[in-house]
């Protein structure tokens, strides 16, 4: 069976956000019909690229025994949905016809997603280290 780690998915899909900038510089004018036409066509690639890695990250997360490796799959998943945002928050205004106000607040939609899963698999990861209060449960003697 053939195996994929999920840090193989971030950096190929990280790649494929790097495309956008390069689309950008090679369509500087967004008036362009063709500049608005390829530049929108990467949008819509970078928000499947965003969008199936995070449903990537629901599915290995729920298979994942480890607390540890579940925060590093939505750490890594967060870091995806930034690096997407420095680049379409460079470009949303140039490019507003072309699809980036939409890319970006759907951006922001899963980068609180993932902040959000992170944070929980934080206090729970937390929870776990904490000694259980005194006469919190009764006593069996």
């Amino acid at each position: 069976m053939l195996c994929i780690e999920f840090s193989d998915i971030i950096q190929s899909n990280k790649h494929q956000v790097d495309v956008l900038t390069e689309v950008a510089r090679k369509h500087p004018d967004p008036q362009v019909p063709a500049a608005c036409q390829a530049f929108s066509r990467q949008v819509r690639l970078v928000e499947s690229v965003v969008e199936g890695t995070y449903v990537i990250a629901v599915e290995a997360t729920r298979k994942s025994e480890s607390l540890q490796e579940i925060a590093q799959v939505w750490q890594a998943t967060g870091s995806l949905c930034d690096k997407a945002l420095g680049v379409v928050s460079g470009l949303k205004d140039r490019y507003r016809y072309c699809g980036t106000p939409e890319l970006h607040d759907r951006l922001l939609d899963y980068k609180l997603a993932c902040t959000r899963r992170y944070e929980q698999v934080q206090e729970e990861i937390l929870c776990q280290t904490m000694p259980t209060p005194e006469g919190l449960f009764p006593s069996l003697t």
